[in-house]
């Protein structure tokens, strides 16, 4: 371990046990300084008061998006053809550590001009900052001890969330931000009882950057281990606490990720880890938000006889999941072929375009004529959303980066630094 290591570690433990103490600083979970995570009543359906969150959909409503594919979002797009039905956003991914060769203005100009053309398009936003980078070997590294400890290193990572948190605020539209994607799963390689730290330090930095058109997000996927909740000395696990989160997000993937059967105790399935995260949402009155639902498994082909056999398979129980379930206020489907991603084909995903099966497309486009389905021309009956509806003021910051790239001044990147796994596998789900 080089000394800047054992250094950080000791700065980390000491600030999560000061904070953890300090009358003035400990992190609170309930909103009122315990400092622990209830769980009691998770079990027995026993839920808090429901009060709507920021840039909820109205009482029975779910609002339609999509993923972060532009090439199935533009099949997504042309296959529904109905203006009247145009998903109301789309998702935007960044990642906060070191990405190989490319230096952090090239990826902000990028995502600045995503964002751009996703205000443009008449969308709100949903952006996920992954608190992780790549290593030389192509490996997931997890950078959420350095920003909880505001090391060196962490301070570098802040500066670059605040220039999204800046991007995000003159963007002119609500913007849901998920924090560390699906922040339990190993493949985002984060930290046990640090990362609630480190989220809870991003979220004062947007606050103190004034991007005020913001809702945060705390999201699970079921692949990931089933220990969400867990508290150990008062300390959470994973949660950072009612205060920051707005709402709770689970990703959704194979059929067993919604249906089948649930299990118990340390033998549940995906499904039943679904179930019990969806319990934790209600326990604690959080609308639930998915980020990313795709039909993995089910190898749409153009036969209709395969479509039906999909149908029932995977779109029929999703669809009925989400109605057992009106604590689901937002689901963003991601339309891809995943055959033709790398590092999809090596978990054997398939195709889940639905522009491929016209009777997959023709029942999906029912299902979202249903009248408690939201579209982008409704985005102003959310929550709160009224007041941050606005005129985007992104121009002055592309032209800024387009000018410091263009004159050659990118400055170069540190060396990648945080925990990394020791095979290349690291960087892949295996959802």
């Amino acid at each position: 371990m080089t000394l800047w290591r054992c250094w950080s570690s000791l700065a980390l433990w000491g600030l999560m046990a000061w904070g953890c103490t300090h009358p003035q600083e400990a992190h609170t979970i309930d909103g009122d300084r315990s400092g622990a995570l209830s769980t009691v009543g998770l079990e027995r359906g026993e839920q808090r008061p429901r009060a709507d969150a920021k840039f909820e959909p109205p009482a029975g409503r779910v609002l339609h998006a999509m993923g972060q594919w532009r090439k199935g979002n533009d099949a997504f797009i042309a296959a529904i053809n109905a203006p009247e039905l145009a998903p109301a956003a789309a998702l935007t991914l960044i990642h906060v550590g070191d990405w190989g060769a490319r230096t952090w203005e090239r990826r902000l100009l990028g995502v600045t001009r995503g964002i751009q053309q996703e205000v443009q398009a008449g969308r709100i936003l949903n952006v996920t900052l992954h608190l992780a980078g790549l290593g030389p070997d192509s490996e997931t590294i997890g950078i959420d001890e350095e920003i909880a400890a505001d090391s060196e290193d962490g301070k570098r990572y802040e500066e670059r969330i605040r220039d999204v948190a800046r991007v995000v605020s003159k963007a002119g539209v609500p913007a849901y931000i998920r924090i560390g994607g699906e922040m339990s799963g190993w493949w985002e390689d984060q930290t046990p009882y640090v990362f609630p730290v480190a989220y809870r330090r991003v979220v004062d930095m947007f606050r103190e950057e004034g991007a005020h058109n913001t809702s945060f997000v705390w999201c699970y996927m079921p692949a990931a281990p089933d220990d969400f909740d867990d508290v150990s000395a008062g300390r959470p696990k994973w949660y950072p606490g009612d205060d920051v989160v707005d709402w709770f997000s689970i990703d959704v993937f194979t059929q067993g990720d919604f249906t089948g059967p649930l299990g118990r105790g340390r033998l549940r399935t995906r499904a039943g880890r679904s179930e019990r995260f969806l319990a934790m949402a209600r326990h604690r009155g959080k609308p639930v938000l998915i980020n990313e639902a795709s039909a993995v498994d089910v190898a749409l082909t153009p036969a209709r006889e395969d479509g039906q056999l999909d149908w029932d398979a995977w779109y029929k129980p999703f669809f009925a999941w989400l109605d057992a379930h009106p604590e689901i206020k937002i689901v963003h489907y991601l339309n891809v072929d995943w055959t033709t991603i790398g590092n999809a084909q090596d978990r054997g995903w398939l195709n889940a375009d639905i522009s491929t099966n016209k009777l997959v497309l023709d029942r999906f486009v029912d299902e979202l004529r249903d009248p408690k389905w939201m579209h982008a021309h409704e985005v102003h009956l959310l929550k709160g959303a009224e007041d941050f509806f606005t005129t985007p003021n992104l121009d002055a910051e592309i032209a800024r980066l387009e000018r410091l790239l263009s004159a050659g001044g990118e400055p170069r990147r540190g060396p990648a630094r945080g925990r990394s796994a020791t095979a290349p596998e690291r960087a892949r789900s295996p959802r």
